[in-house]
C-alpha cells in the first residue's frame, strides 16, 4: 500500500469516529448561518492551449450549535477534546463546567446529537441530490 492511500485509510478509520463522547464542557460556540460566493475555475481545452474562467458558486452553511469538551486519558496520559454539534435545545440547557455524556438527553425532546465529522456534516441528503438529479 503505497504512502498516500495509507493516509487516506487511516483518516478514513480514524476520521469519522469522535475521541471522546463525555467529558468537561469548557466552551460553547454558536455559529450563525451564512452564505458566500465562492469562485470555481474551470478550464476549457480548446486545441493546443486550455483557457480558465472562473464560475460564481454559491455556497450556504446553516447556523452550527456547537459544544466543546475535554476529557483527561490516563492511558495517554493527556487531555483529549472534542466538539459536538449539538440541537439548539440542548445548547441552550447546558453550560461551561457542565459534565457532558452523550446520549443522555433525550433525542425525542432535543434530536440527535452530530459529531465533528466535517464531512458527514456536509453531506447531501438523498432529497438534496434528487433535487439537483445526482443519480445513487
Amino acid at each position: 500500500m503505497g504512502f498516500m492511500a495509507g493516509l487516506t485509510l487511516m483518516g478514513a478509520v480514524y476520521g469519522c469516529a469522535p475521541l471522546i463522547t463525555e467529558g468537561e464542557i469548557y466552551q460553547k460556540v454558536y455559529e450563525p448561518d451564512r452564505t458566500w460566493v465562492m469562485l470555481m475555475p474551470i478550464v476549457i481545452p480548446s486545441g493546443k492551449s486550455t483557457t480558465t474562467i472562473l464560475v460564481p458558486m454559491f455556497m450556504h452553511d446553516d447556523e452550527d450549535f456547537i459544544v466543546k469538551i475535554k476529557q483527561y486519558d490516563q492511558t495517554q496520559a493527556k487531555e483529549i477534546k472534542e466538539s459536538l454539534y449539538v440541537s439548539e435545545e440542548v445548547y441552550n440547557t447546558v453550560k461551561v463546567g457542565d459534565w457532558f455524556v452523550s446520549g443522555t438527553y433525550d433525542e425525542q425532546k432535543y434530536g440527535k446529537i452530530e459529531y465533528s465529522d466535517p464531512v458527514a456534516k456536509h453531506r447531501a441528503t438523498v432529497v438534496e441530490q434528487d433535487q439537483l438529479g445526482v443519480q445513487h
